[in-house]
């Protein structure tokens, strides 16, 4: 995630470019910027996480009849995972979201949302004001 993070954050940085009256528009710039980076980023971050801690509680499960169907799901579809499978990153559906992700897409995505003036919660596509 820290990888994507600073790759997403990089990828829309270097959408400033220099202007007249800088130190103005980097603020405008960096704002927009950043609410951008949190909407890109939060939903993705926080279902990660969300997964995480599901498989926390799989994983450590107390010993009873909860535990044996979770080893008997395990043991019986470890080469065919199906969607829901209880290792989510085994989960075929989970995996494609997971490794599918492509940050560029989505950063171009965003952008060009943004210079039309549609991303928002931002002042507009402040590259024509520059």
């Amino acid at each position: 995630m820290a990888v994507e993070d600073g790759y997403c954050l990089g990828l829309l940085l270097s959408h400033i470019s220099p202007s007249k009256n800088k130190q103005t528009s980097s603020r405008i710039a960096l704002h927009d910027i950043l609410t951008i980076y949190e909407s890109l980023r939060k939903s993705r971050t926080s279902r990660i996480v969300m997964q995480s801690s599901h498989n926390r509680q799989i994983f450590h499960m107390h010993d009873g009849p909860r535990q044996r169907e979770r080893d008997r799901q395990l043991m019986e579809f470890d080469r065919n995972p199906y969607e829901g499978y209880p290792n989510k990153w085994k989960d075929p559906v989970f995996q494609e979201w997971l490794w599918g992700y492509d940050v560029e897409i989505e950063v171009e995505r965003a952008w060009k949302r943004y210079a039309e003036g549609r991303f928002p919660g931002t002042g507009g596509a402040f590259r024509s004001r520059l």
